[in-house]
């Protein structure tokens, strides 16, 4: 009895390329995390020293100009609060909304009183 091994090399590597076609996605996946991450670590350690000093010395300002309480009074509507900060905000686009549609109402009057 004779037993013809290219069929059974041909099932087993068969199985060996499906089984690396299964796994290359989540293979390829976790190379490139583990690059991206390696390359995103070494730029914040390379930039650190400059991230630290300039620009928290150049964003100073805007950081204080965005805090409200300590060393600030009120929000610029002159509100103490967000909330009533955003009231007013609400507070004049209901105004400005009723405004124009005074004004649409006004318009569509003079319209239909000419077509008379």
């Amino acid at each position: 009895m004779t037993i013809n091994v290219e069929p059974v090399a041909a099932v087993i590597g068969t199985c060996l390329v499906a089984i690396a076609v299964m796994f290359a996605k989540r293979f390829a996946s976790w190379i490139g995390k583990a690059i991206g991450r390696a390359i995103i670590d070494s730029l914040r350690t390379y930039w650190k020293a400059d991230m630290d000093t300039e620009l928290s010395a150049k964003l100073a300002p805007i950081y204080a100009e965005l805090q409200i309480g300590d060393g600030t009074e009120k929000w610029p509507n002159g509100s103490d609060t967000l909330p009533q900060t955003m009231q007013t905000i609400y507070d004049r686009q209901r105004e400005t909304w009723l405004m124009v549609r005074d004004m649409q109402m006004q318009l569509e009057a003079v319209l239909t009183d000419r077509g008379n």
